[in-house]
């Protein structure tokens, strides 16, 4: 499958620590990318359902997120990654005002309100990262954004803190992706994800 509009192709792999985690760019140079210099972030992803769980019901995952000057509501689909990596549909919009203010009815074009069926949403969990966020080009044509992530989630009884990397494919194929994921599984001592951020955050919060 080539990347889309609407649909993200995408690897996640758990790094054992910071350290190690900051030696991807590295590793994909290696293998002939050119790697951009890194943009910093910081932001907050709130996860939203209604108490009877709606949305996930639905087999999606509502995130806003949180940035110091803007904010994004995102619908994820909730799919499986087969051997590593997960295709997904997403449907992204920037919103006004705050987490508090509330989502407005027609958000996502109507879809969140078709799919809670009246009942209030209601935070489940929240997350907070520090990203660096690469660009990488390799001859082949694939081209990947390369995010780094410290992920600190809290729950009710323990706080976790994950060490992720994300390859996104910006352009190129999804068999591109598997067969630069199998190389990088070769090198580095690290392991594909099973779980997507929504549900590590509902493993941690005791929601799962």
């Amino acid at each position: 499958m080539n990347s889309a509009d609407g649909f993200e192709i995408e690897a996640k792999l758990v790094a054992p620590d910071w350290t190690q985690l900051t030696q991807l760019p590295a590793a994909l140079e290696a293998m002939g990318a050119y790697v951009s210099d890194s943009t910093e972030l910081q932001f907050a992803d709130h996860y939203l359902d209604t108490a009877d769980l709606h949305v996930m019901r639905a087999g999606w995952a509502l995130r806003w997120r949180s940035y110091p000057t803007r904010s994004l509501i995102t619908l994820k689909a909730l799919r499986a990654p087969v051997d590593g990596v997960a295709v997904r549909e997403e449907i992204e919009e920037e919103i006004g005002g705050t987490l508090e203010d509330g989502l407005p009815i027609n958000i996502l074009g109507g879809r969140v309100k078709e799919m809670v069926e009246g009942a209030d949403l209601q935070l489940l969990f929240s997350l907070h990262q520090s990203r660096s966020v690469r660009n990488a080009v390799f001859s082949s044509g694939l081209q990947l954004e390369v995010c780094c992530d410290q992920i600190r989630w809290t729950g009710a009884e323990k706080n976790v803190e994950d060490f992720v990397a994300e390859l996104e494919v910006k352009k190129g194929t999804e068999e591109q992706l598997r067969q630069l994921l199998a190389r990088l599984l070769e090198s580095l001592d690290w392991k594909t994800s099973k779980l997507s951020k929504f549900e590590r955050g509902m493993e941690v919060a005791g929601l799962a």
